[in-house]
């Protein structure tokens, strides 16, 4: 039979006073089952066909910039809900997004030269 979780709280305490230290462990745990469903976005921007992988809020949050696994970086307006531009600067996954200044976009990937990569056996 398995020790109560209360149990172990007192074992806990009762070690903690024999070795002298001030701990005092309290559990407070509730098992509830949620009575209402988890909230529903109030808006789902759609233009990616792959997991997207950077976000970043542009202007005042009036622009949102959104990066995806196949390197394609769409320009949303947050007040009409469109894109606003759609471009692939790259062949592979957009791993960040930045601003530099107020006109200009960075996009960071990983490139990878097949090269350098040493194949062991």
């Amino acid at each position: 039979m398995e020790p109560s979780d209360q149990d172990i709280l007192d074992r806990v305490d009762s070690s903690c006073e024999q070795l002298g230290l001030d701990l005092h462990v309290s559990m407070n745990v509730s098992r509830r089952v949620p009575s209402e469903a988890p909230p529903q976005p109030s808006y789902v921007f759609r233009g990616h066909g792959a997991q997207v992988h950077s976000v970043l809020f542009l202007r005042q949050n009036l622009r949102l910039l959104t990066g995806d696994a196949e390197g394609w970086v769409v320009l949303w307006s947050t007040t009409t809900r469109r894109a606003v531009a759609v471009w692939r600067p790259h062949a592979s996954a957009i791993l960040g997004l930045d601003a530099w200044g107020d006109d200009k976009i960075i996009t960071y990937v990983l490139h990878v030269n097949v090269s350098d990569v040493v194949k062991t056996s």
